[in-house]
């Protein structure tokens, strides 16, 4: 017998006797799986955007949770709303916000290449001549 905590958690419709306990159900119908798909989607999402939020903002002087931008200004309620939708920004697009960081990090790991390339071209020819 499972708790009652956990049966109420369950998102088993309760219409049939057949699916009163969703511990011991293995017959799961599409509606059911679809709301546990959903559900566990949205969690996932919020989840890495907190994380993109922690990392993005690791170097402020206020910790974590405020942006350095936010420090230097007035903290005002123009302010405050400008926080609270950079936090909404960022839980919501944090895939775009990772895809850029990505780009950037190519670009850079791909010039220093290039660099070193030209770097060590240059070195060579000047031992030919």
């Amino acid at each position: 017998m499972t708790s009652p905590f956990i049966e109420a958690l369950s998102l088993m419709p309760r219409d049939e006797p057949i699916h009163d306990n969703v511990l011991e159900d293995v017959m799961l119908d599409s509606n059911t799986t679809l709301k546990i798909g959903v559900a566990v989607t949205v969690v996932g999402w919020l989840i890495f955007g907190l994380i993109s939020c922690l990392t993005i903002n690791s170097g402020g002087k206020a910790g974590r949770f405020v942006p350095e931008w936010y420090i230097k200004s007035n903290k005002k309620g123009s302010d405050k709303l400008a926080v609270t939708g950079w936090w909404i920004g960022i839980l919501l697009f944090w895939p775009i916000i990772w895809m850029v960081y990505l780009i950037r990090a190519a670009e850079k790991g791909v010039g220093k290449c290039f660099g070193l390339c030209k770097w060590m071209k240059r070195d060579s020819e000047k031992e030919l001549v």
